[in-house]
């Protein structure tokens, strides 16, 4: 039987064995033919080869060593998204839960008219009761309620109610033009009445008929995420943002006011890796500034999206100098 045939693996499949011990025959040969050379006073072939050999297993190492670390960084963000899906799936869950009971209270009592909802529901008496659904929900800075033409007539605050005109929200522009039941979760804005970076968790209140009566909205200061964000990823050269599905950032550490007001580009591979129900990927500079090591994962309950970043010089910086080595 041929030396090669031997040492193939079922159905042809040369292994990795016969593959060495093929190639160790060849460069036997090769440095038979090279002794020739060499004896003839021609070039040392043997030296060439042996370069050549060592030069083709070291690239080999190189790569196979860039891949493991890709794949554990990968492992390991992958883990981490795990945990910060699960927890601000209760972040949300609850304000959402506040939010929809509000709403339910309201839809119970059959107002039909947004001048009924304006007299039944801007007094003391459910200024009250904000209040106290404020308590259940700390993380939650006020609750208001919002007219058919945007602006404040209630909050869950003591004293006088801020007259604010929101109109120009993107969660009031959305539930006047879509008859939507369900958790509308805003830009970030600096908040008009504390001033802090927030985030806005919106709910349509519609009449019976259908008709836009208002929105009842719950307003987050955005260090109760971006703190629980930085105890996961303090130490680790990581950043984390929290984004909707259509790219708006709504939270990100470091530095949560940077994601006021951005979107990410269309041309972004994030958007790729939303549709396929998320995963990890490379990035170029072309739309994150800098090569970038990106994990995606989706919030089952909520169009929200939490992505892990780091600089791909960061992640590859052990490979580097053990490249550098070889």
């Amino acid at each position: 039987m041929p030396e090669d045939a031997a040492r193939s693996g079922p159905n042809g499949v040369r292994s990795p064995t016969a593959s060495v011990f093929s190639g160790t025959a060849v460069l036997r040969r090769l440095l038979g033919i090279g002794g020739l050379f060499s004896r003839s006073g021609g070039v040392a072939l043997p030296s060439i080869v042996v370069a050549a050999f060592i030069g083709a297993s070291a690239g080999s190492m190189i790569r196979h060593n860039r891949e493991l670390v890709l794949e554990d960084h990968w492992r390991s963000t992958n883990s981490m998204g795990i945990v910060l899906v699960e927890q601000t799936s209760r972040y949300v869950q609850v304000i959402d839960m506040m939010l929809r009971e509000v709403q339910n209270g309201i839809s119970n009592s059959q107002v039909t008219t947004p001048t009924e909802f304006q007299d039944r529901f801007g007094g003391e008496e459910f200024q009250s009761s904000l209040a106290d659904r404020l308590r259940a929900a700390p993380q939650v800075d006020a609750i208001f309620l919002i007219d058919s033409n945007g602006i404040i007539f209630n909050w869950s605050h003591d004293g006088p109610v801020p007259r604010i005109d929101s109109s120009d929200r993107d969660y009031y522009k959305y539930f006047k033009e879509h008859q939507d039941a369900g958790l509308f979760i805003g830009s970030i804005w600096k908040a008009r009445v504390t001033g802090q970076v927030s985030l806005h968790f919106a709910r349509r209140v519609t009449g019976p008929d259908g008709t836009f009566l208002g929105v009842v909205l719950g307003n987050v200061n955005s260090k109760y995420l971006s703190d629980f964000y930085q105890s996961a990823a303090e130490g680790l050269g990581e950043s984390i943002a929290l984004l909707r599905h259509d790219g708006t950032m709504l939270m990100r550490y470091p530095s949560p006011e940077l994601a006021i007001g951005m979107k990410l580009p269309q041309v972004s591979l994030w958007y790729n890796s939303v549709a396929e129900g998320g995963g990890s990927y490379i990035n170029d500079a072309a739309t994150t500034g800098v090569p970038s090591v990106l994990t995606v994962r989706l919030l089952p309950d909520y169009p929200l999206v939490i992505t892990i970043l780091k600089d791909k010089a960061v992640v590859f910086a052990q490979w580097q100098r053990r490249r550098s080595i070889l």
